[in-house]
């Protein structure tokens, strides 16, 4: 678990929709629960493309904003 911050911040690019794999390897394995998630994300057009359900349901104990 992270414990010196509150809120993380994850930049990341969209790809098909997606994050990249990386990111999901990484909040499989790292706790960020009571933190705020704040994604930031590089797109052509679809936005969050849905990463932010994505990223809630790899972290339910996390406030994804």
């Amino acid at each position: 678990m992270i414990t010196d911050v509150d809120t993380v911040f994850l930049v990341y690019p969209i790809w098909w929709y997606k994050m990249p794999m990386a990111l999901y390897s990484l909040l499989e394995q790292v706790d960020f629960s009571g933190k705020n998630i704040v994604p930031v994300v590089g797109h052509g057009g679809s936005r969050l493309g849905g990463t932010d359900k994505d990223i809630q349901q790899l972290q339910p104990q996390a406030n994804v904003k």
